[in-house]
C-alpha cells in the first residue's frame, strides 16, 4: 500500500472512532462543553477583580463583595 493511501485509510479510522465515542456517549461531549464554558466564566469573573486589587485603596465595597461572591460562585461551579 502506499503511503497516501496507508495516511488516507489512517485518517479516516481516527475520524471515524472519534465520531464513534462522541456518538456513543453524547452526555460526555455535553458535559464537556458545559464544564468549558464554565471554566472561561470563572476566569473572566476572577480577572474582573483584579481592577479593585490594582487600586491603592483597598475597600471592601458593595461592588467588591458582589464581584468576588460571583467570582467564589463561578469557581466552585466549574470545580463541581
Amino acid at each position: 500500500m502506499s503511503k497516501k493511501k496507508v495516511a488516507k485509510q489512517l485518517g479516516l479510522t481516527a475520524a471515524v472512532a472519534a465520531s464513534a465515542v462522541v456518538a456513543a456517549n453524547p452526555a460526555s461531549a455535553a458535559s464537556a462543553s458545559t464544564v468549558e464554558t464554565a471554566v472561561v466564566q470563572a476566569e473572566k469573573d476572577a480577572i474582573a477583580l483584579g481592577k479593585f486589587y490594582r487600586s491603592t485603596d483597598l475597600n471592601v465595597s458593595a461592588d467588591f463583595s458582589a464581584a468576588y461572591n460571583k467570582a467564589k460562585k463561578s469557581i466552585e461551579s466549574a470545580k463541581a
